[in-house]
């Protein structure tokens, strides 16, 4: 069996948690998750088409979308949808959610196995005193402040996106407990022990919130929320630049969520003295940024992923009293 398989370890390795094997998915699923695993780069993102998948799967389209809706159902995997310049849908951006905490835990095993060798002792060389001669007698140059269109917004994706109801913040509040509960340990596993109020507060968002598909907003909702945000800014946005702005949306996949994240970072940025639309360029950083905040939709999956991983840990321990549930 060996001599028929291509073991080149030239090609690399694929090694994925163990607490996939105690989900309950089909192997075709499996399959299509480990393809995904071995494409996806350092922050979890693949974007391979269904034929593609297909072809090593030998299997049709519909039944490849059917594996993604059973991964995307157990909140494995997180979709964008990618559009031609036509508004035509040609294929699908795939997130494996887990991919870059787990390949980020088997760094930090490997890298504390090599810490642990004895370090070279480093010399450090002998100081000099400055000499009278090199001292800086004055200060000619003056440094002037840039002004740009739209500020840099690459930390602003790390910050999360404004909360437009109560139930917002309990979901918000219920998510970074269980992101507590798993900081540090392999997916499927807890770094210490889940209290049973967190199980029960849970249970009880999962049961008043519905987990549904965030809908793409209409290109004409678009188009009239962009046009009134810059017309309460004082910017004339001219229509082929609030056309490329939709576009722009379009081809993100803008949920009404991701959407009133975008106008609200905006207006929050924005100075009075900005008097035309930022370039293409500058709004596509903008729209990044909004964009990286998680939907409240893909929150409750992971809370209903983690949840159904502690019922599953639990019932192992009632099964086998000397099993650890900790990672």
């Amino acid at each position: 069996m060996s001599a028929a398989l291509n073991l080149d370890t030239n090609k690399g390795f694929l090694a994925l948690p163990p607490a996939l094997l105690e989900l309950e998915m089909t192997p075709g699923a499996f399959r299509v998750l480990s393809y995904l695993c071995n494409l996806a780069d350092k922050k979890g993102w693949s974007w391979p088409t269904l034929k593609q998948i297909g072809a090593k799967m030998k299997r049709g389209n519909a039944a490849i979308s059917g594996y993604i809706e059973e991964l995307r159902d157990l909140g494995l995997i997180t979709t964008e949808t990618q559009t031609m310049a036509s508004g035509y849908n040609y294929r699908l951006k795939y997130f494996v959610t887990f991919w870059s905490a787990w390949i980020t835990t088997l760094k930090e095993r490997s890298t504390k196995g090599k810490s642990s060798a004895k370090a070279p002792t480093l010399v450090r060389q002998t100081e000099r005193s400055v000499c009278s001669s090199e001292r800086l007698t004055s200060y000619k140059h003056k440094i002037h402040e840039t002004h740009t269109s739209v500020p840099d917004t690459s930390d602003r994706s790390s910050k999360p996106g404004p909360v437009t109801a109560a139930a917002d913040v309990v979901v918000e509040k219920i998510y970074l407990e269980w992101l507590e509960c798993t900081r540090g340990a392999p997916f499927g596993q807890f770094s210490k022990p889940v209290s049973e109020d967190l199980v029960m507060r849970t249970e009880a968002i999962l049961q008043s919130h519905a987990i549904v598909r965030d809908e793409q907003v209409p290109r004409a909702v678009m188009s009239e929320t962009l046009s009134a945000t810059w017309q309460g800014l004082g910017v004339e946005c001219p229509a082929e630049t609030l056309n490329a702005q939709v576009q722009c949306l379009s081809t993100r996949n803008f949920s009404q969520l991701g959407l009133d994240t975008l106008t609200a970072n905006i207006r929050d940025i924005w100075k009075h003295f900005w008097k035309y639309p930022p370039a293409p360029r500058q709004f596509e950083e903008l729209v990044s940024a909004a964009s990286g905040t998680i939907p409240q939709q893909s929150r409750l999956r992971v809370i209903k992923s983690n949840l159904k991983s502690w019922r599953s840990k639990k019932q192992l321990l009632v099964s086998s009293p000397a099993c650890c549930i900790l990672a």
